[in-house]
């Protein structure tokens, strides 16, 4: 029996909000430094915290049938799985009321997720693919930005996963171009973003032989 009710600090609710903040923090870190796989850190870090949150206010000693009561004062309610009603434990899957509240918001947040990711990481990058964003529309969504160099050498920083993001990476080629100011002939490019590529060459009108 190692529960929260058995060592008496089931209702100390600053503990798992602490180790909520200690599973979050790193994901809010990445997201902001690093954002190209963040996805994944997101869901594994609501995952990880509604299991905190169900763990956290679980009691084997709460009453197993729908309308009871807890130790707490919350209500019980069941899911029966047997044709017994599930009164008994073994009969049904019981929540206590904490526990559908942490299931409701868990679930709102990871659609919450889910939503803002699926524009960013997946219909963006689709459509950049297919080439339905391309020239000065791309361009601006990546707010490229030319610096300062030498004759010779192109400079620039932009936001590889676009103007929703925070962090910055910069980009170089060094080399000849053709009469649009695109990489053709002997040349070096590097990108020292997350998938960024290091390059050196021939290229012909802007793409590496």
């Amino acid at each position: 029996d190692i529960t929260t009710t058995r060592f008496g600090i089931r209702t100390i609710w600053g503990i798992p909000a602490a180790i909520t903040v200690a599973l979050v923090l790193p994901a809010v870190i990445q997201t902001v430094s690093h954002p190209e796989h963040t996805f994944t850190f997101w869901v594994s870090t609501e995952i990880y915290t509604y299991c905190l949150w169900m763990a956290w206010w679980y009691n084997p000693l709460d009453p197993h049938f729908t309308g009871s009561t807890t130790n707490l004062g919350s209500t019980v309610y069941c899911l029966p799985l047997t044709g017994d009603g599930g009164v008994t434990a073994n009969g049904a899957i019981c929540l206590n009321e904490e526990q559908i509240t942490c299931s409701i918001a868990f679930l709102v947040i990871l659609g919450v997720t889910i939503v803002l990711y699926l524009p960013h990481r997946v219909i963006l990058p689709c459509m950049v693919y297919y080439k339905c964003l391309k020239g000065k529309g791309l361009v601006w969504w990546r707010s490229v930005q030319k610096l300062e160099s030498e004759t010779g050498t192109f400079h620039y920083t932009y936001k590889p996963s676009g103007r929703l993001s925070f962090a910055r990476e910069e980009f170089m080629y060094v080399g000849e171009v053709d009469g649009k100011g695109r990489p053709h002939g002997e040349g070096v490019w590097y990108d020292t973003s997350f998938h960024g590529e290091c390059l050196r060459g021939q290229w012909i009108h802007g793409r590496p032989q």
